[in-house]
């Protein structure tokens, strides 16, 4: 084989690695970006959000105020305190001009929750404008299936295809998200969002 003939192998050879090895990184790129989780805000506890002063309920044995020591994200998160030894649980209504939010396509909701207890799972019950969803130990909530680290935010997430099928409960018009914490404690909550 002549020596122009193996310079011409090795310049092809060299061009061909060089296209797989852009085409391998556009391929990286392009699954980066389909697999960065789109969010979007169902309540952020920020000042003028459009919530009009109605972000959150004390629903069972909670006590309630905005913090600004500790927060997820912006310039304040919802402090919660349970004194029961059971917990408590806080409604968290959802920022819409119309009092509601539709999660009939929803895939799963995320909450960031800072808890000065640690190692809890958190429980997610849905109640619509009729107040359909349930109450109590009914079986109409999910629980999360991460726990919570202590003195440390941590992204608990519910897929809401395996939320229990609630009779009556109208997913297009959700007006509250009401999480139970199990312990007695203070927890903080921020950035109340639908991730896909």
């Amino acid at each position: 084989m002549r020596k122009g003939n193996v310079v011409k192998f090795f310049v092809v050879g060299l061009i061909f690695s060089a296209l797989s090895i852009l085409s391998a990184v556009a391929v990286a790129e392009e699954a980066e970006q389909a697999s960065t989780v789109k969010a979007v805000s169902l309540q952020n506890f920020e000042p003028k959000n459009g919530a009009e002063d109605e972000y959150f309920i004390d629903i069972w044995k909670s006590e309630s105020d905005f913090a600004t020591d500790i927060v997820h994200s912006g310039s304040r998160s919802l402090m919660t305190e349970t004194g029961d030894e059971w917990g408590g649980a806080i409604g968290i209504q959802p920022v819409s001009k119309d009092g509601y939010a539709d999660l009939s396509k929803a895939k799963k909701v995320s909450i960031w929750v800072y808890d000065t207890i640690g190692n809890n799972t958190i429980q997610l019950r849905l109640k619509d404008v009729e107040g359909n969803g349930g109450s109590g130990n009914d079986n109409n909530f999910l629980w999360s299936t991460k726990s919570t680290k202590k003195d440390a935010w941590t992204q608990i997430k519910w897929s809401l295809n395996k939320y229990p099928k609630v009779e009556d409960l109208d997913l297009t018009k959700i007006s509250v998200l009401e999480i139970y914490l199990p312990k007695a404690g203070v927890y903080y909550l921020d950035d109340l969002e639908l991730v896909e």
